[in-house]
């Protein structure tokens, strides 16, 4: 994440002139940070929940 914000501020600390193309891919950064940082959440959250499901336990062997 800090990628592409490190992306983002190097664009905007540029002299160059800010045409569509600069300004569509500045936004297409921004975006992909923000979809970045999401997806980090989504995960975190998701192995916090397999770290509170208790693992199911062995069935027990049957007699014969």
């Amino acid at each position: 994440m800090s990628a592409c914000r490190d992306a983002v501020q190097a664009i905007v600390e540029q002299p160059m002139y800010a045409g569509v193309a600069l300004t569509e891919a500045t936004v297409r950064i921004k975006q992909l940070t923000v979809l970045t940082e999401q997806a980090l959440r989504h995960l975190a959250d998701a192995k916090a929940l397999l770290d509170a499901t208790p693992s199911p336990s062995k069935a027990p062997a049957g007699n014969g």
